[in-house]
């Protein structure tokens, strides 16, 4: 069960992360960097890198899962 909080924990602050940098930074870079292509070069690195870590942990979540199922089953089998 602690598990599941941590992981909404960590899942949601790295949602509210992936989104700063994908919807809001590229307006602000934008408007107030000068040279663009700076601006496009920290988004094309900032996007995947959030994108990852949202992915990755929602795996990992998915793959706890399926191990307490099968440790389940196997204790199950046992009785």
């Amino acid at each position: 069960m602690i598990w599941w909080i941590v992981g909404t924990v960590i899942w949601i602050v790295v949602g509210t992360f992936n989104f700063i940098f994908v919807a809001k930074l590229p307006k602000i870079m934008f408007e107030e960097i000068e040279d663009r292509r700076a601006a496009a070069i920290m988004l094309s690195i900032a996007a995947p890198i959030g994108i990852t870590l949202i992915l990755g942990l929602t795996l990992l979540v998915l793959l706890n899962e399926i191990l307490k199922t099968d440790r389940l089953w196997k204790r199950i089998e046992k009785d």
